[in-house]
């Protein structure tokens, strides 16, 4: 199964670019800037969310602040960590909640520490960038498009 991870897409029209993404599952950490951008992706994929500190009110209404839930055996946590914390505080956040692998958004730009929790951020779509994830394996890379 091919999971595509992506947050802060700050983007006014992504439909382009988020057509091409090609995954089974979309995880996004916050930030999809307007609802047309979360209605337009959950239409083309089964997704994922958290809110971010820029969206939208509607958007923090319908998405969670934090969500956990499993995929063919891996345990996820998402947060869009908009307080900043060092990377200290997500290690722990991903133990409290139990996953595997810990996705946060807010930072822009890409983070992988692999491990027991795995911590990632992937980056932000507006400057280009993403993560892949295969599934059951767990193989993590950076895309840049």
């Amino acid at each position: 199964m091919k999971v595509v991870a992506v947050s802060d897409t700050h983007m006014v029209e992504p439909e382009s670019v988020l057509r091409k993404l090609d995954a089974d599952l979309i995880i996004h950490a916050g930030d999809f800037v307007s609802y047309d951008v979360y209605s337009f992706l959950s239409q083309e994929y089964d997704v994922r969310a958290v809110h971010g500190n820029c969206d939208d009110a509607k958007l923090k209404k319908e998405l969670p602040e934090v969500t956990v839930f499993e995929v063919e055996g891996v345990r996820f946590g998402v947060k869009h960590m908009p307080e900043m914390p060092d990377f200290m505080d997500i290690y722990y956040l991903a133990r409290e909640l139990e996953v595997e692998v810990m996705v946060f958004g807010h930072i822009h730009a890409f983070y992988l520490k692999r491990g027991k929790p795995t911590i990632l951020c992937p980056g932000t779509l507006k400057s280009g960038v993403y993560a892949e994830i295969e599934l059951p394996s767990l193989d993590i890379r950076r895309v840049e498009f």
